[in-house]
């Protein structure tokens, strides 16, 4: 399959990436995991990354729960507590992290992306007007731009790329 773009990794970087670059491009994103055996996790959304998520998605309580108001902080000669009170504002809110990229991906799809989980790239060949990606499953796809969004997963496949 042809595709402008392919995003490797659809976790939060490469999720929030393909929702913004789908409206312009034709984009497949691509996971390794079963997306549907990822455990539920919480994690901390700070308020400076909120210009980033939909203000419907922000307010929906089943992804953003609540606010974060303190952080134990433990550091190399202080340790303590940081109050959301000293600034004024909330730190940001708790995430169900699985919850929100399920919702990105879902609305990737719903405005024209492709998604495929459980495809682990093996192999990428370079030639001069294209990418071609191969997968653990022996399905090759190709695009002009190829993304990383492995994080510091796949830097044999990162590196392999010169």
């Amino acid at each position: 399959m042809n595709f402008e773009i392919i995003i490797i990794g659809a976790g939060i970087s490469g999720a929030s990436f393909a929702n913004k670059i789908v409206k312009f491009a034709k984009t497949l994103l691509l996971d390794a995991q079963d997306i549907s055996q990822r455990p539920l996790s919480t994690n901390i959304f700070p308020f400076h990354n909120k210009p980033y998520i939909e203000e419907t998605e922000w307010a929906n309580v089943e992804i953003f729960p609540t606010y974060h108001v303190k952080t134990n902080y433990m550091g190399s000669k202080f340790d303590g507590i940081v109050n959301s009170e000293e600034f004024g504002r909330p730190l940001g809110k708790v995430v169900y992290l699985e919850k929100l990229l399920n919702r990105m991906i879902q609305k990737f799809e719903d405005q024209g992306g492709v998604f495929k989980d459980k495809q682990k790239v093996k192999k990428i060949n370079k030639y001069s007007d294209h990418l071609e990606v191969i997968t653990n499953n022996g399905q090759t796809f190709s695009c002009k731009l190829l993304v990383f969004a492995t994080g510091s997963r796949a830097l044999d496949l990162q590196r392999s790329m010169g």
